[in-house]
């Protein structure tokens, strides 16, 4: 059990997905995604660097590999945030760590509040 705890507490290399930005193929790494949302047939993806890459696919594509990590959190159509840049969330919008804010939908508001707490409970017992 012992060995079992501490090898859970090994940090593990993040996760990435390859992009295709500008011409070039580009690995991000999911920590690095503060949000990203879809707008005229392309993708903007905010990273925590704040750049902003844009890539064309559609964004069922883009976000199949991101729906099982519980950092992320679709919040409608076309809109998915990072919970690891998130710092609150404030009415209908999650307030994110560079100051911008990521709406919700009124729809998701309750599954949004319910993910967000389960999300710092869960990053809570990992530090």
């Amino acid at each position: 059990a012992l060995t079992d705890e501490l090898l859970a507490r090994i940090p593990q290399p993040d996760k990435y997905m390859e992009l295709k930005v500008e011409g070039s193929e580009i690995h991000l790494r999911y920590q690095d995604i503060v949000y990203a949302e879809h707008f005229a047939h392309l993708i903007y993806v905010h990273t925590t660097v704040q750049k902003t890459l844009a890539t064309r696919q559609p964004f069922k594509t883009f976000i199949a590999p991101l729906k099982d990590d519980t950092r992320f959190f679709v919040c409608g159509r076309g809109v998915i945030v990072n919970l690891e840049h998130a710092k609150d969330l404030e009415g209908s919008a999650f307030r994110m760590a560079d100051g911008s804010r990521v709406f919700v939908s009124q729809d998701l508001l309750k599954s949004a509040r319910q993910a967000f707490m389960e999300f710092l409970l869960q990053r809570g017992r990992m530090v």
